[in-house]
């Protein structure tokens, strides 16, 4: 049936006789996205070659996730063995994440991954036997800090000896 359409087309239609128009809404997240220029909202062309980086960058960040997922099943397999306490695990882990936000420009402009690559070379360096800053112990005055479960069950005793003493029960027994 297709060949039988292509035949009876006239000579001066276009192959592509569909030509779908990108909304103003896709345009302007095109434009936001940088695959597209502000200036060329009304160019179909360019929308359509738009679309199709949009398409092609896609795909590509299909697989890179599909890496991404990879690089973190082989980094918890090796946390879980336990041979040195799950640090290569935890290092592989945070190599795979390094790796996969490096992708992107955003992130080398603005140097967003400094942290974790901080975080990385100290733990990295504890194999050597140094002990970097940021991953020794930090040294406090007092005993050690009570944990959030602790403050949270003493937040509901005061709660609930309040409430019995609004409710006029004497203090002591509240």
């Amino acid at each position: 049936m297709t060949e039988k359409l292509a035949h009876q087309a006239p000579e001066e239609a276009p192959l592509d006789l569909v030509k779908p128009q990108a909304s103003e809404a896709m345009r302007n997240e095109l434009v936001a996205l940088g695959f597209l220029a502000d200036c060329d909202r009304g160019n179909p062309v360019a929308v359509a070659r738009a679309t199709g980086r949009l398409l092609q960058f896609g795909t590509r960040l299909s697989k890179d996730v599909d890496g991404l997922f990879a690089s973190l099943r082989d980094a918890k397999r090796r946390f879980d063995a336990q041979e040195d306490a799950g640090r290569q695990g935890v290092l592989a882990a945070l190599e795979a994440v390094n790796r996969y936000l490096m992708l992107f420009e955003t992130v080398h402009a603005e140097g967003l991954l400094t942290p974790l690559a901080v975080l990385f070379n100290a733990l990295d360096s504890l194999d050597g036997g140094q002990v970097l800053p940021i991953v020794q112990r930090e040294k406090k005055r007092g005993g050690r800090r009570s944990s959030g479960l602790y403050d949270t069950l003493k937040g509901i005793a005061v709660f609930v000896a309040q409430r019995l003493e609004a409710s006029g029960w004497p203090r002591t027994e509240s």
